[in-house]
C-alpha cells in the first residue's frame, strides 16, 4: 500500500507523534544491526493496518510499527523487540509471532519458537541457535481471525569470533522515562567499546549525519532537537577490525500535546428524558472525547481530578469517580509520554439531580375523547383517550391503567396532553407520574375512574314512509312527490336516532332525533327527484354507533311524465288493407302508444274521454267506448305513479267505414308456373303454394279461401287484376276463392270457386330378372323388369347404371305407362350384371320424379369364355433406354420401364424369357410396367394378357434389350511421338477408353509449373488426342481426367483416369516481343514514346523504356535522359510513356524491353534519332 514517507531526520516532534502512533509504548532499545535505516521506506510501512485473514481493514488491527534485532559478539542468540499492536478502540493485540528473514535470499524461519499456533503475548523475545548471516526480523499481530504485519525490521549480523571488539551503549544522560523519551535537550549517549587487540577508535553517527570518530574506548554523544534520534556506531581495535554496529533510538520531546476536545457525557450516563441534555441522576457518569494518539488523559471536576485514561487511537472514555448533585463543569487535559502536559479542554457543564419531583393533580379525560352523548360523563367508546394535567415543567408525565404504563407525554410549561395506548372495555382507573429532566420518578397522583364502551347498539327497525308522505294512487308504494318526506320507526328510548341516504360508504345525514320512548319519527331535509335508499342508525349515550338500519326505497318524483305517444288503433283493430292507415269497420277498436311506465293513460276523442288504463310497462292499450261512422281526432294524457299529470299527447285521427264494397273479386286462375307435371292446364301439380291470378275492384284487397280457411298474404287489385299466392296446400283436391274487401275490410260478395289437386307423393319403382331370364347365362342382352308405382315420363337407357363383376355398360329400355324391359349388354368378363335406378331419373303426371329402385331379385350371373388378343410388343420406355441413343434398346436402368397395349381391365405379365419380371393391369387399354432387376447382358422381353375371367392370350412378339452398368476406364499418358523436354506448343497426350465413348470434349485440368490452360480434343471412338497449350513458363504440363468426362453406349460415365507417364516437360525460349511505335518529340520541349508488347499470362505487366543522348545500349549513366517503365494495356498490348524533358541535347534515342515469367528478354528496335526543336 503506497504512502508518505517522512524522513526521521526532518521531522518536528509533533509531526513524529502523529505518525508514529503507538512508538511511544517501545523502550529504548539497543539495536545492533549491520544496516540499520529507518528512513523514507521504512516510515511508510507505520501508517499500515491490518484485518481479518492476512490484512485487517483500516481502523482496525494496527500492525506493529516498530521491530529492533540486536546480537552480541560470538552469540547465536539474537534478541528482538518490537512496540505493541493495537485496534482503532484501544484493545491490544492478543499475541504475535515472530518470523525470521534470511537477507542473502529472503529464506523465513519461524524465530523464538512462535508460530500462527503458538502467539507470544509479550513485546520481546530471544531468537536461539542462529546461524552465522545477516538476518532481518518482522512481526505479525494477531487478533481472532485478524492479522496485521509489521514492516521489516533493522538488519542484524550474527557472528561467533571472540577475538573482534565489542561496543555498548553504558547510559544516556539525563535517562529515559518509562515511554522512552526525553522532554530536555540535549541528551547524551554514553559508548564503551573494549576486546580485541585493544581498543583503537568508536565511530558513530547521528541520524543522517557525517560520521564521527572518536580516539580511545569511550565517546560521549551529544543529541539535541525535538525528534526520533538513531546513533549508530562501531568500535575498531589496533588491529583494524571492526565490531559490529549498533544502534540507540534517542527520543526527544519537549512540545507539550494539544488540549483534547471537551469531554462528552455520554448517552447511557445522560438519564432521563434526554440523551444529550447533560441533566442526569448517575452520580459516576462516563466521558469521553479525542485527544493526542498515546497520551494519558485527566478528567476534572473544577480543579479536582476525578478520573483519568489514556487516548487510544486518538479517543478517551473516562468514568468519572461519585460527584455531588449539583451543577460540575468538567474539563480534559493530555499528557503525552514524554510527560508534557497541556493546555485543559473548554468545560462541560453537568448538573447531576438525584431529588424527585412531587406528585401530579389526577388526570382529566378531554371532552374530545368522552363520546357519546356528554362530554363530561367519562363513558366513552375511544379506546386511545387523551388526558391533561400539570406537573413539574419540563418533567415527563407516565400515564397508568392501574400499574401498566398506557402513555408518556412532556410537561411544557407545567402542563401535559397524553394519550393512552389501546384500552380493552371496562372500568378503568387512571393515574400519572412525574419524571424529571434527570430521570428521577415522583410519587403517582390520584386515580380518574373512566368508562370504556365499544359495544355498538342494535340496529334500529326498518324505517316506514308515513301515509301522509307517500302521495300518488299508493300510500304504500314509496313512490312520492313530496321533496321531505316523514319515516318512523322503532330503537331504544334515550338512543339517537339519525336518518340517511345513499350506500354505506357514502352516507348523507338527512336528520336525526333522540328517542324518548321506543319509537321515532323524523322528517328528511329535502330530497331531489330520485331513487333513495333511505337508512338510520342509533348512536347509543357512549357515542358507539350501531348497524345501518335494513334500508328502503324511496322514490322521490316531482317531474310531471312526457305526453304519450299519439293514439292509433292496433293491428287487429286497423282492418283493411292496411294494419297502419288509421281506417277501420271496427266502432269500438283497441287504441295504442307509448308512455311513462305505470302511468295512468287516458283516452280522447276531441274533448271526451272515451277509456283509460293502469300501465304496468310502458306501452298502453285501450278499448275505446262506441265510435260513430266518420273521422274522430284521438289524444292521451299520462298521471305517473306519484301522481304528477303530464301534458296531452299530440292527436292522431281515426275513421270508421262500415260500408262493404260492390264489385266482386272473379273466380281464381292457376298460372301455367304453378300447374306443373305433363299438363300446365290440368291443375294437377305438385307446388304446394300454387299462384292465381283474377280481376277485383281496383284497390280492393283480395284475400284467397282454401275452402273456409284464409291461405296465403292477401293482395291487392292494382289496376283491378290480381296475383295471389296460397300458403302451403296439403296432398289432395282444394277449393280455391277469392273474397275482395275494400280499405276498411268490408268484404264483396263471393264468386264460383276454381278446383285444384296437389300431388307431392314420389312414384316408386322396383327392378329385377326379367321373367324367363336364365341365371346364369352366357348370352347378351339379360333382361330386367322396370315396374313403377304409376305411369312416368323420361325412363331412358340413361335412367339405368350396373355394378357386378362382370362389367355391364348400355341397356336397351322397352315399354310405356308404370312397366318396361331393361336388355343389359357390354359385359366384360364373367361375373355378375346388377342393374340399378337412382332417384329423380323419372316423372309422373304431376312432375314428381321417382324414388330410387328397389328390388328382390336384381343379380344375373353371366359367364365369359373367350381369352384376350396378345398384348402389343414391349417397347423400352425412352427414359429407361440412357445413353447416346433413347431407341437403340441399349441401357444402363437395371429395373428399365416397358409400355405397350392390351385389351382394358387385362393383367399384363412381363418376362424375360420365361421369366416373369413385372406386371400390371391395363386399365384404359394401355399397360406401363417397370421391370424387376436384370443382370448385364442382352435380355427378350414378352407380354401377355390375362382377362379378369382369367382367360389367358398368347404372348407378344419379343423385344430385345441389353443391360450395361459397367462404366468405361480411361488412360492418360504422353503422346507417342511427344518430344519431352519439348520447347513446342501444343503438347500432345493421349487418352485411351476401355470401350467407345461420346461426349468427351472438356474435363481435362492441368497441374505442373508451365501453368498449361487450354486443351483441343480430337478423336472418336476409344482414343483421343488431348493437345495441351497456353503455357506461360517453362516447368511441367502434368495433365489429369476428372470422372464422368464421357460416357458409353449405354450411358455409363466414365471413371477417373489413371496414368502410367503424364509428365511432360516445357521449355519456353521465346522472348516476348516489344516495338516502339511512336517516338516524337513537341513543342512543349518533351519526347513520349508509345509501341506494343506481349500482354499473355507469361508475360510482364510492365515495359522499360530506355532514353538515351547516343545510340549505345545498355546507355550509359552519363547519357541515360530517363528511364520509364509504363503499364501494358491488359487487352491491347499498348503502351505509352509519361513525358520526357529534353533540354539542351541535340538528339535522344529510346529502346524498350520486357521480360516475361521464364526469364526471355525481348527488346525492340532502336527508336529515334529524334532531334531536338
Amino acid at each position: 500500500m503506497p504512502v508518505t514517507a517522512i524522513p526521521l531526520a526532518t521531522m518536528s516532534a509533533r509531526t513524529s507523534r502523529a505518525v508514529l502512533g503507538v512508538r511511544r509504548m517501545c523502550l529504548v532499545l539497543v539495536c545492533v544491526a549491520a544496516a540499520l535505516s529507518l528512513g523514507a521506506a521504512a516510515w511508510g510501512y507505520w501508517g499500515n493496518t491490518g484485518g481479518g485473514g492476512s490484512a485487517a481493514a483500516t481502523g482496525t488491527l494496527n500492525a506493529p510499527s516498530t521491530v529492533l534485532a540486536s546480537a552480541p559478539i560470538n552469540s547465536s542468540t539474537v534478541a528482538v523487540n518490537w512496540s505493541g499492536a493495537t485496534l482503532a478502540t484501544g484493545q491490544t493485540a492478543s499475541g504475535y509471532y515472530v518470523t525470521r528473514i534470511r537477507n542473502s535470499d529472503g529464506a523465513p524461519f519461524p524465530a523464538c519458537g512462535t508460530s500462527p499456533s503458538v502467539p507470544t503475548p509479550s513485546l520481546s523475545c530471544n531468537d536461539l541457535g542462529v546461524t552465522d548471516g545477516i538476518y532481518h526480523y518482522t512481526v505479525t499481530a494477531l487478533f481472532g481471525s485478524w492479522t496485521a504485519v509489521s514492516p521489516p525490521g533493522n538488519s542484524v549480523t550474527v557472528v561467533n569470533d571472540s577475538s573482534l571488539p565489542s561496543i555498548n551503549v553504558t547510559s544516556i544522560s539525563p535517562a529515559p522515562n518509562g515511554n522512552g523519551y526525553n522532554n530536555t535537550s540535549p541528551v547524551t549517549v554514553n559508548l564503551s567499546a573494549s576486546g580485541g587487540a585493544g581498543i583503537l577508535s568508536i565511530t558513530y553517527t547521528i541520524d543522517s549525519g557525517s560520521p564521527v570518530t572518536v580516539l580511545g574506548a569511550t565517546a560521549a554523544v551529544s543529541v539535541s532537537g525535538d525528534a526520533i534520534h538513531t546513533v549508530t556506531y562501531y568500535a575498531k581495535d589496533l588491529l583494524q577490525r571492526v565490531s559490529q554496529t549498533g544502534s540507540v533510538f534517542v527520543r526527544i520531546d519537549r512540545v507539550a500535546p494539544a488540549a483534547p476536545s471537551a469531554p462528552v457525557l455520554a448517552a447511557a450516563s445522560d438519564s432521563g428524558s434526554s440523551s444529550s441534555d447533560r441533566i442526569t441522576n448517575v452520580t459516576t457518569p462516563t466521558f469521553s472525547g479525542t485527544a493526542e494518539d498515546g497520551a494519558t488523559v485527566t478528567l476534572y471536576d473544577g480543579a479536582t481530578p476525578v478520573g483519568s485514561g489514556t487516548s487510544a487511537g486518538g479517543a478517551y472514555t473516562i468514568v468519572s469517580s461519585t460527584l455531588t448533585g449539583a451543577a460540575h463543569t468538567m474539563t480534559a487535559k493530555a499528557t503525552d509520554p514524554a510527560g508534557n502536559v497541556g493546555a485543559a479542554s473548554a468545560g462541560t457543564a453537568v448538573t447531576i439531580d438525584t431529588a424527585a419531583p412531587a406528585s401530579p393533580p389526577a388526570p382529566v379525560l378531554t371532552a374530545a375523547s368522552d363520546s357519546g352523548s356528554s362530554p363530561t360523563d367519562r363513558i366513552t367508546n375511544v379506546t386511545t383517550p387523551t388526558f391533561t394535567g400539570t406537573a413539574e415543567s419540563g418533567a415527563t408525565v407516565t400515564l397508568y391503567n392501574g400499574t401498566t404504563v398506557v402513555g408518556t407525554a412532556v410537561a411544557a410549561g407545567g402542563a401535559y396532553s397524553v394519550t393512552s395506548t389501546a384500552l380493552n372495555t371496562g372500568v378503568k382507573p387512571m393515574t400519572v407520574k412525574a419524571t424529571d429532566a434527570a430521570g428521577n420518578t415522583g410519587p403517582a397522583s390520584a386515580s380518574t375512574s373512566i368508562t370504556i364502551d365499544i359495544t355498538a347498539p342494535a340496529k334500529p327497525g326498518t324505517p316506514v314512509l308515513t301515509a301522509a308522505s307517500d302521495s300518488g294512487r299508493s300510500a304504500t308504494d314509496k313512490i312520492t312527490k313530496v321533496t321531505t318526506p316523514t319515516v318512523t320507526g322503532s330503537t331504544t328510548a334515550g338512543y339517537l336516532v339519525t336518518l340517511y341516504e345513499g350506500p354505506s360508504t357514502a352516507l348523507v345525514q338527512l336528520g336525526s332525533t333522540t328517542a324518548v320512548t321506543t319509537a321515532y319519527s323524523i322528517t328528511s331535509t329535502t330530497l331531489t327527484s330520485a331513487v333513495h335508499s333511505i337508512t338510520t342508525r342509533n348512536t347509543d349515550v357512549a357515542g358507539n354507533l350501531g348497524p345501518l338500519s335494513t334500508a328502503i326505497s324511496v322514490t322521490v318524483d316531482t317531474v310531471a311524465p312526457a305526453a304519450p305517444s299519439v293514439p292509433k288503433a292496433n293491428a287487429a283493430s286497423d282492418t283493411g288493407k292496411s294494419s297502419t292507415d288509421g281506417i277501420t269497420k271496427i266502432t269500438k277498436p283497441v287504441i295504442t302508444g307509448t308512455n311513462e311506465s305505470k302511468a295512468i293513460v287516458t283516452l280522447f276523442d276531441g274533448a271526451t274521454q272515451i277509456g283509460a288504463v293502469t300501465t304496468t310497462t310502458t306501452t298502453s292499450s285501450i278499448t275505446s267506448s262506441t265510435l260513430a261512422e266518420g273521422n274522430h281526432t284521438l289524444t292521451a294524457t299520462s298521471t305517473d305513479i306519484a301522481g304528477n299529470l303530464g301534458p296531452a299527447s299530440a292527436a292522431g285521427t281515426l275513421t270508421i267505414d262500415t260500408i262493404a264494397p260492390t264489385t266482386s273479386a272473379s273466380t281464381p286462375t292457376l298460372t301455367a308456373a304453378s300447374d306443373s307435371g305433363v299438363s300446365s292446364t290440368d291443375r294437377i301439380t305438385k307446388t304446394t303454394t300454387p299462384v292465381f291470378t283474377g280481376t277485383a275492384g281496383p284497390g280492393d284487397t283480395v284475400t284467397l279461401f282454401d275452402g273456409a280457411t284464409i291461405t296465403g298474404t292477401p293482395v291487392t287489385a292494382s289496376g283491378g287484376a290480381y296475383t295471389a299466392t296460397t300458403a302451403t296446400l296439403t296432398n289432395g283436391s282444394h277449393t280455391i276463392t277469392a273474397i275482395a274487401t275494400d280499405v276498411a275490410g268490408n268484404a264483396a260478395p263471393t264468386a264460383p270457386a276454381t278446383t285444384v289437386t296437389i300431388d307431392t307423393v314420389v312414384p316408386t319403382v322396383t327392378i329385377n330378372q326379367a321373367t324367363g331370364q336364365a341365371d346364369p347365362t352366357p348370352t347378351s342382352p339379360i333382361n330386367f323388369t322396370a315396374a313403377f308405382s304409376e305411369p312416368v315420363a323420361g325412363f331412358t337407357s340413361a335412367s339405368v347404371t350396373y355394378t357386378g363383376t362382370a362389367l355391364a355398360t348400355t341397356s336397351t329400355i322397352s315399354g310405356t305407362g308404370p312397366s318396361y324391359n331393361v336388355a343389359a349388354t357390354g359385359m366384360t368378363k364373367t361375373g355378375t350384371v346388377i342393374p340399378a335406378i337412382a332417384a329423380a331419373k323419372v316423372t309422373d303426371i304431376a312432375g314428381n320424379f321417382s324414388a330410387a329402385a328397389t328390388f328382390t331379385d336384381n343379380t344375373v350371373t353371366y359367364s365369359d369364355t373367350t381369352a384376350p388378343l396378345a398384348p402389343t410388343a414391349p417397347f423400352l420406355a425412352a427414359a429407361s433406354d440412357t445413353g447416346s441413343s433413347s431407341t437403340d434398346g441399349i441401357t444402363k436402368v437395371t429395373t428399365p420401364t416397358f409400355t405397350g397395349t392390351a385389351e382394358t381391365g387385362s393383367t399384363v405379365r412381363l418376362f424375360d424369357g420365361v421369366t416373369q419380371v413385372g406386371s400390371v393391369v391395363a386399365a384404359t387399354g394401355s399397360y406401363s410396367i417397370a421391370s424387376s432387376t436384370l443382370t448385364n447382358g442382352t435380355h427378350t422381353i414378352t407380354a401377355t394378357a390375362t382377362d379378369p375371367t382369367g382367360n389367358a392370350g398368347p404372348a407378344s412378339t419379343g423385344t430385345t434389350v441389353t443391360i450395361d452398368t459397367i462404366a468405361p476406364t480411361v488412360t492418360l499418358n504422353q503422346a507417342a511421338g511427344q518430344a519431352d523436354p519439348t520447347t513446342t506448343s501444343p503438347i500432345n497426350f493421349t487418352a485411351t477408353f476401355s470401350e467407345p465413348v461420346t461426349g468427351f470434349s472438356t474435363g481435362i485440368t492441368y497441374t505442373g509449373t508451365a501453368l498449361a490452360s487450354t486443351s483441343a480434343i480430337s478423336g472418336a471412338g476409344a482414343t483421343y488426342n488431348v493437345a495441351a497449350s497456353g503455357m506461360t513458363k517453362t516447368g511441367t504440363v502434368i495433365p489429369s481426367l476428372a470422372a464422368s468426362a464421357a460416357q458409353d453406349i449405354a450411358g455409363n460415365l466414365s471413371a477417373a483416369a489413371t496414368y502410367t507417364d503424364r509428365t511432360v516437360t516445357y521449355t519456353d525460349n521465346t522472348a516476348p516481343t516489344v516495338v516502339i511505335t511512336s517516338f516524337a518529340p513537341d513543342a512543349s520541349q518533351t519526347a513520349t514514346a508509345t509501341g506494343t508488347a506481349g500482354f499473355g499470362p507469361g508475360d510482364s505487366t510492365t515495359v522499360t523504356v530506355v532514353f538515351c543522348t547516343v545510340n549505345v545500349f545498355p546507355c550509359a549513366a552519363g547519357n541515360t535522359r530517363a528511364t520509364l517503365t509504363p503499364t501494358i494495356n491488359a487487352t491491347t498490348g499498348g503502351w505509352s510513356t509519361t513525358s520526357v524533358t529534353l533540354g539542351t541535347i541535340p538528339t535522344l534515342y529510346a529502346k524498350a524491353t520486357q521480360t516475361d515469367l521464364t526469364g526471355n528478354i525481348g527488346n525492340s528496335p532502336v527508336a529515334g534519332p529524334i532531334a531536338v526543336p
